[in-house]
């Protein structure tokens, strides 16, 4: 009787050290699965954490450094398409001037290269322009307009005449004349096309009768409509 119970007491000690080394073997097996999915948890809770400890003024430095940034990448196409814009006027001239076929030919292909280039810094341009932009507007940099002010635009030219200010005129400048606000910027948009210039206000304004809100230089008004037009018939001035 002795001996059948050491042997059945044996037989239930292997059996257990046999279940223990399963079930040993089973967890290490579901902690080397579940590692990667653990990992993973902790590195999403460590950002998550980080995104929590940033304070306000850790959010608006990091936004003013993306904007200065969009704002160098901007500049440098501007500058890429000014550099095109000179060699494409270069090989224009030089066509004008070339006499053989093949000259010719050669400079028509390198300055609609330079074209296609213009064409693609500037969509890269007001691309980060419109990025610099958001930016501006999020982190409450735009200046929001004192005045609104609705009406006709027209331009004039008093070319060596003195303005109002006291400053020679001169037809290319981005001024204008308007009444009350001498010295002042203000943003012009035509409403028919959304065409808009700034503007700085250096003279005396248009008289009351005329109707007209604002008289435009010949440069800034080409900017927004043909000079042919004479009138635009409703403008939207932004006086800042």
């Amino acid at each position: 009787m002795l001996e059948k119970g050491k042997k059945l007491l044996a037989k239930l000690m292997i059996i257990g050290a046999i279940s223990g080394q399963f079930l040993s073997v089973s967890s290490l097996a579901t902690s080397v699965a579940q590692s990667p999915t653990v990992k993973k948890a902790k590195v999403i809770k460590k950002a998550s954490n980080k995104r929590k400890k940033r304070s306000k003024k850790q959010i608006k430095a990091l936004l003013k450094r993306k904007m200065a940034v969009y704002a160098t990448k901007a500049n440098a196409h501007k500058n890429a398409v000014n550099r095109r814009k000179r060699r494409a006027q270069a090989y224009k001239v030089r066509f004008s001037k070339a006499k053989t076929k093949k000259g010719k030919h050669k400079l028509l292909k390198a300055r609609n290269r330079m074209i296609k280039m213009i064409r693609l810094h500037t969509r890269k341009m007001r691309h980060f322009r419109a990025k610099a932009n958001n930016l501006k507007k999020r982190l409450g940099l735009v200046k929001k307009p004192k005045v609104v002010m609705m009406g006709r635009a027209s331009w004039y030219s008093l070319p060596g005449r003195r303005t109002a200010n006291g400053e020679i005129f001169k037809p290319g400048a981005m001024t204008a004349a308007m009444r009350g606000f001498r010295g002042r910027r203000v943003k012009v948009v035509n409403m028919s096309n959304k065409k808009s210039v700034t503007v700085r206000i250096n003279d005396h304004g248009p008289a009351r009768y005329t109707g007209r809100v604002i008289d435009l230089s010949v440069g800034s008004f080409a900017k927004i409509a043909s000079t042919r037009q004479g009138v635009i018939p409703r403008v939207k001035v932004y006086v800042y």
